[in-house]
């Protein structure tokens, strides 16, 4: 399931503005389109932008790193994954 949210969390958010809002939106609507309820869908992502389980606010997170270090660090965890 891990590999399946991280393929799906980099497609949405390469196109995705990297504001709390619209990032909430996006993968909430990610999730949904997985079949997967929102936890389900963050945590991976966390994990892999955060490198822990227990990590400040998500979208926060990922709006003060950027899109090009959150797309790196998923795809990084996504290739340890394979």
């Amino acid at each position: 399931m891990a590999g399946r949210v991280l393929d799906k969390g980099q497609q949405v958010l390469a196109h995705t503005e990297f504001t709390h809002d619209a990032l909430d939106q996006s993968l909430r609507a990610a999730a949904q389109e997985l079949g997967l309820k929102a936890g389900q869908m963050f945590q991976p992502i966390r994990v892999a932008v955060c490198g822990r389980k227990n990590a400040p606010p998500l979208f926060e997170t990922l709006e003060v790193l950027g899109r090009d270090v959150t797309l790196r660090r998923i795809g990084q965890a996504r290739n340890l994954l394979a």
